[in-house]
């Protein structure tokens, strides 16, 4: 295995910093996306749906900005760093704004209560730890392998990220503070886990020498946002 991380070819690599960069820009396609998906999950979770829940998980691009920072920490740039727990920081605080509002609109209507439910399922433990981890790698593995990438959605669906931040919404609309402390503590350790796994594999991967072109993509993506702005 460790064999296989450490053979990529230098293409794979520069392709897979300017595809992460490029994914994880704060632009408002990736803040639409998000806001789309925690709705999605908090209505799914009014309803007690998993299906919803799940197709939740399948559009948000919160992967993206958290690897991006494990990147970051393993080429020691600080510009990229920055970018990463800036658009991390923004999702957290849209995903809980946009839940909140949709939790405060549709409670009453749901067709079940979810309170018990929620705070079951939200229960955080050393094996949801166990799972980021693996997700961690997998995510990172399927990004750098081109034939891998069809993996990134079953990777997404695996990890509890916006499912976390809508039960904090509902929580927070229920004044049900054990529900949101559970549900953070929860989303902390999956962020953590993805991060350090991402980190390892990075490392692994022989990516320290990668901080010039991701100097480059983030500068590329910083004066296209900056154009879309005008």
């Amino acid at each position: 295995m460790l064999k296989m991380l450490g053979n990529l070819q230098e293409k794979d690599k520069i392709a897979a910093t300017q595809s992460l960069i490029a994914h994880s820009s704060p632009s408002p396609y990736y803040f639409f996306m998000i806001t789309l998906s925690v709705l999605m999950a908090t209505l799914g979770f009014l309803l007690n749906s998993i299906t919803i829940i799940i197709g939740s998980m399948l559009i948000a691009p919160m992967l993206y900005p958290m690897l991006s920072l494990a990147l970051g920490f393993i080429i020691s740039d600080n510009k990229l760093i920055s970018r990463s727990s800036i658009t991390l920081l923004k999702s957290v605080l849209i995903s809980i704004v946009f839940g909140f509002i949709a939790a405060l609109f549709f409670s009453s209507l749901a067709t079940n209560d979810p309170v018990n439910d929620l705070a079951s399922q939200m229960t955080p433990s050393i094996i949801y730890f166990c799972v980021s981890i693996i997700a961690g790698l997998a995510a990172t593995f399927s990004l750098v392998k081109p034939n891998a990438s069809e993996t990134l959605p079953g990777v997404a669906i695996s990890v509890s990220l916006i499912p976390p931040l809508s039960v904090i919404a509902i929580g927070l609309v229920r004044l049900n503070w054990s529900m949101v402390s559970s549900a953070s503590i929860l989303f902390l350790i999956n962020v953590l886990g993805i991060i350090l796994a991402s980190m390892i594999s990075f490392s692994l991967m022989q990516f320290l020498k990668e901080r010039r072109i991701a100097d480059k993509c983030v500068d590329d993506e910083c004066k296209e946002l900056k154009n879309q702005a005008k």
